[in-house]
């Protein structure tokens, strides 16, 4: 999803949200809370190995621990669950039914590793397995699919600024994520939301008006 792009660092050196006072507190529960949802959802997950299981549940909680207040607070808000599957072939096979169901055309050549479908619905694996870098590429589509879920019914990729930012910046956007950067507003809003909270220094370089938006609401 983001081989094109020359990071310049890595993830791990991600911006923790600064917050004082009572404020940690209210911060910390909500991290708690989301953890203990993601925790929740993985034990339904039979088919995936204990060692998966532990990746997934770290990947989620370092997502987690760099999102703003309010970006977990309309994550716990929009949240309807997570099916977790031990490959990103399963999840494309479930995205296929999905739109067979809706009576929608089926791309045979598309390939969706994750996603949240119409009812809120996150349905993630672990990336892609390929390269020694595999934890860092499961946080990156973690990051991607709860930007959706906090966007969810275009909450923010609706509203004209966000848009007009988008227009402005999208193609830096698609270069650097690759042709589903380039699908629309919502997209790039996720992209976005996994920039900021994983890769805050690229954000800062590159994407100024997108992560003005993003500061704007609240939301790193």
């Amino acid at each position: 999803m983001l081989d094109n792009f020359n990071w310049g660092g890595n993830d791990d050196g991600g911006n923790a949200v600064a917050t004082d006072g009572e404020s940690d507190d209210e911060h910390e529960r909500l991290k708690q809370s989301a953890r203990g949802k993601v925790a929740g959802e993985l034990a339904k997950s039979k088919k995936l190995t204990p060692l998966r299981r532990k990746q997934y549940r770290q990947a989620a909680g370092n997502v987690i621990e760099h999102m703003s207040p309010h970006a977990l607070e309309l994550w716990h808000d929009n949240f309807a669950g997570i099916n977790f599957y031990p490959t990103a072939e399963e999840v494309n096979e479930v995205a296929k039914a999905l739109k067979r169901q809706a009576e929608q055309d089926v791309d045979s050549n598309a390939f969706t590793a994750a996603f949240v479908d119409k009812g809120g619905k996150a349905h993630l694996n672990g990336g892609s397995d390929l390269g020694d870098d595999t934890e860092r590429t499961i946080r990156q589509y973690y990051a991607h699919e709860f930007g959706h879920i906090v966007d969810r019914g275009g909450e923010f990729s609706n509203n004209p600024e966000w848009q007009a930012a988008w227009h402005k910046e999208g193609g830096d956007i698609a270069r650097a994520m690759g042709k589903e950067g380039s699908e629309g507003p919502a997209e790039g809003f996720a992209h976005v939301a996994m920039l900021a909270w994983m890769f805050r220094p690229l954000a800062e370089r590159h994407f100024k008006q997108c992560l003005g938006f993003f500061t704007q609401e609240g939301l790193v």
